[in-house]
């Protein structure tokens, strides 16, 4: 049994707990401040952007990288208990990071063209 990956596997869990109840708040419409962006746009563009529809489309990105996170979580667990070997969890991390990166990158474009269509 490994310290590091259980550190590592707590750790991921509990930020995809945060990320969870985070993806959830934008999704319903609240903390809609604490996106990036937001509160430096003027009033103006503040009208012009539906940050309704971007909350939505930003929580449902935050909650698909929590399930990530969480299926990394157990994998660390997995191994860290040897049920499975370190290489599937070297695959798995790089698996992780490839599907958050591009998670990321699906919901910047839709966000994008969304903010384009509202100008």
């Amino acid at each position: 049994m490994e310290t590091g990956v259980i550190f590592t596997a707590v750790i991921t869990l509990l930020v995809g707990i945060l990320v969870l109840f985070l993806g959830i708040s934008f999704i319903k419409g609240k903390n809609l401040n604490l996106m990036a962006g937001y509160n430096s746009m003027s009033e103006t563009e503040k009208a012009n952007t539906d940050i309704d529809k971007i909350g939505k489309i930003t929580g449902k990105t935050l909650i698909l990288c929590s399930v990530l996170m969480f299926a990394f979580s157990v994998i660390s667990f997995m191994c860290a208990f040897e049920i499975v070997s370190k290489s599937v969890f070297l695959i798995s991390l790089v698996i992780f990071i490839i599907s958050v990166v591009a998670v990321t990158i699906a919901s910047v474009i839709k966000t994008m063209k969304l903010t384009m269509q509202s100008k």
